[in-house]
């Protein structure tokens, strides 16, 4: 890949500016790591959701993944979700709207009047959310094919935006959806690594796990500048129309966590968040939010196996505890 014209904030491309940008993707997988251990940590004293109250779900329930997100994020909250029989005995994985019964959609199956857990699995867990929306929608078609209208829905990460983009097109609509650590206004790791990508930085990249396939996915997670919305045209096109999304559902919330020092605009600066994504990216004037307090799981990879964030969604979804 030849090394473009890009610009880091306003300042165009150059040697300082690649300094700049390596010094901050590097720091930021550093705080990244940070907050990994942590969660590791945390996890040697108290197993994931081993203190949440099992619960019966109200409606069929849809995960969608995020950016280079396995299904295998979930086995918490799924085993955790499937110890009350009344929400079946399996979960169900569906791909371009085809049933399966396991991870790597191979075993194609038949949705059961019984079934209630769903994750959407994509072409690919770099497709950026204009190409993951139609995906989510042909899911959510095949379970009310068979369930019925009302589908709760969770948007983890860039999962979120591609049910954003959903609702936006009017591809279908849910009946409750939840956001869990999904960046609304975009991300700086996103600009960091759009920028070493462009200009093609190997040693970054090579550290970072990411090359030109990322690319799409990052682009549209590009910090939203109110001031300038080319600066991130496809969040600013989706923000902008807000309105016409929750159209599209019942209701919605919106939910972050603050508790880990995550890289933001400047030389060295941070801010509250979980890691990767910043807190007040996650939330919205458009929409509730909650902003969990503290540390433990609460890192952006283990917010589906965060004890206060599963809480958060039965409240929300209104699952019966026990």
């Amino acid at each position: 890949m030849n090394r473009e014209t890009v610009t880091l904030g306003n300042r165009e491309a150059s040697w300082i500016t690649d300094a700049i940008a390596v010094s901050q993707f590097m720091g930021s997988g550093i705080l990244y790591k940070d907050a990994a251990d942590a969660a590791a940590e945390h996890q040697k004293s108290r197993p994931p959701l081993a203190d949440a109250p099992i619960v019966r779900l109200e409606d069929p329930f849809l995960i969608l993944p995020g950016w280079t997100t396995l299904p295998e994020k979930f086995d918490n909250m799924v085993a955790h979700l499937l110890k009350n029989p009344e929400n079946g005995t399996r979960a169900v994985y569906l791909q371009e709207g085809q049933a399966y019964a396991d991870k790597d959609c191979t075993k194609p199956t038949e949705i059961s009047d019984t079934d209630k857990v769903f994750l959407c699995v994509y072409d690919d867990v770099l497709s950026p959310p204009d190409k993951t929306a139609p995906q989510v929608a042909k899911a959510l078609a095949a379970i009310k094919k068979s369930q019925g209208e009302d589908v709760d829905v969770l948007g983890y990460s860039m999962g979120g935006v591609a049910v954003r983009k959903m609702l936006d097109e009017d591809l279908q609509k849910v009946d409750q959806l939840a956001f869990l650590g999904t960046a609304h206004n975009g991300s700086r790791f996103a600009a960091l690594a759009n920028y070493v990508i462009h200009r093609d930085i190997n040693f970054a990249m090579n550290l970072a796990g990411i090359n030109a396939a990322h690319l799409p996915a990052m682009q549209w997670m590009m910090p939203v500048d109110p001031k300038n919305p080319d600066s991130s045209p496809n969040l600013s096109a989706l923000n902008s129309n807000w309105a016409h999304q929750l159209e599209n559902c019942n209701e919605a919330v919106s939910i972050g966590s603050d508790g880990f020092s995550t890289i933001t605009r400047g030389w060295g600066k941070s801010e509250g968040g979980d890691g990767l994504v910043h807190a007040s990216s996650t939330q919205s004037e458009n929409l509730p939010g909650i902003i969990l307090k503290g540390r433990g799981n609460k890192q952006h990879g283990n917010l589906p196996s965060d004890t206060d964030a599963f809480n958060a969604l039965a409240d929300f979804y209104g699952w019966e505890k026990h």
